[in-house]
């Protein structure tokens, strides 16, 4: 495997660090992922339920010379943070951040038209998840001496809309989770933060907002002062800062990356 230094000509954001990536298929998480390579980590750990992107992925990733390592499976089996985090150490020794990116929006419903199991299936999936992956992620940062683990949640908890209830409570509940664990996890030198991501050119963003209509995307992009979508490198870029030793004094924060659209 190159050694990060090799690949990055001498240094990069990441250099000699391991990430460790949920949701890491496709939109931001795959941006995320690339860029960590491109950063110069030394090895990438993925999940997805997506088998098929996650395989592309990990092809990618390979072809630019990162080292990978990957498992396929649903955050809703319990299990799965563990034996991320186990992967991780015979992989690599361990890693350094970790970025819990995977999530779903699910149905858009009133809530007084809603039952248990469309709410359920949010929040478990949004929520518990990162919960489950915290609880395994930060005992291993505590062991290892310090890192850094970001959590994806949504500029929604600044500016939610109607028929997003369960979606708005999950990533408003990631936020207060982020910020107990930012006041437990610093006397252990380990950093969590939050990125709130906007409208985003993403695959799943498009086929749920406005399909192949040009006018309502025009319609949803406009609100937005910088005028567009975010692309998911701009995401990454920001997640990729928080998880680096630039970002070395920033804990228990939130960076809205939403073009302006909830400032």
């Amino acid at each position: 495997m190159p050694d990060a230094t090799e690949r990055t000509g001498g240094g990069g954001l990441l250099a000699g660090k391991a990430v460790l990536v949920t949701g890491a298929a496709s939109g931001i998480g795959r941006a995320t992922c690339l860029l960590a390579r491109d950063e110069g980590a030394c090895g990438i750990v993925a999940t997805d339920r997506d088998g098929d992107g996650l395989s592309a992925l990990e092809t990618e990733l390979k072809a630019g010379g990162a080292g990978v390592a990957t498992i396929a499976g649903d955050l809703s089996d319990g299990e799965l943070p563990a034996r991320l985090v186990t992967l991780a150490t015979d992989a690599f020794g361990g890693f350094d951040a970790a970025v819990n990116n995977a999530g779903i929006r699910g149905r858009l419903l009133p809530i007084a038209e809603m039952d248990d199991a469309v709410f359920e299936e949010v929040i478990d999936v949004n929520l518990r998840s990162v919960y489950r992956c915290l609880r395994a992620q930060l005992a291993h940062l505590y062991a290892r001496g310090g890192g850094s683990v970001v959590n994806v949640a949504s500029a929604t908890i600044f500016g939610a809309s109607a028929g997003l209830g369960p979606y708005a409570a999950s990533k408003m509940g990631v936020l207060g989770l982020s910020k107990v664990a930012s006041k437990e996890a610093g006397r252990h030198n380990v950093r969590v933060n939050v990125v709130a991501p906007g409208r985003t050119n993403t695959q799943l963003f498009r086929s749920h907002a406005f399909g192949d209509s040009p006018q309502d995307a025009a319609a949803l992009a406009a609100p937005i002062p910088l005028g567009r979508f975010a692309e998911p490198v701009e995401l990454a870029q920001a997640i990729v800062f928080l998880c680096s030793d630039r970002a070395s004094f920033i804990t228990g924060s939130t960076l809205v990356v939403d073009g302006g659209r909830t400032g």
